[in-house]
């Protein structure tokens, strides 16, 4: 009984770890050159369109709708593939 047990706590926390390893693959900081949009979102030259998430600085692009700029920050995706980013610095391209 106890040696099933001691499986099972090893299988668990194995599958953890993959999970973690997982998320962490999937966010990370990126630079992204795009246009504002007024629904809180950033569209880049390929199309690829990103939420905007909160932060200090986020708050400041969110105003700039329409205007192409370059944000830097924290890239984060769901798994249903949207993708969030949290804004650290940008600067207007345009």
């Amino acid at each position: 009984m106890i040696r099933n047990f001691r499986k099972a706590s090893f299988g668990l926390v194995m599958v953890m770890m993959i999970l973690g390893f997982v998320g962490y693959a999937l966010a990370g900081d990126m630079t992204v050159v795009g246009t504002i949009g007024d629904d809180k979102t950033i569209t880049d030259e390929a199309g690829t369109v990103y939420m905007i998430g909160e932060s200090v600085k986020s708050e400041e692009v969110v105003t700039m709708n329409g205007k192409k700029v370059e944000v830097m920050g924290m890239v984060e995706e769901a798994t249903d593939g949207t993708k969030t980013i949290k804004i650290e610095a940008y600067k207007v391209v345009e």
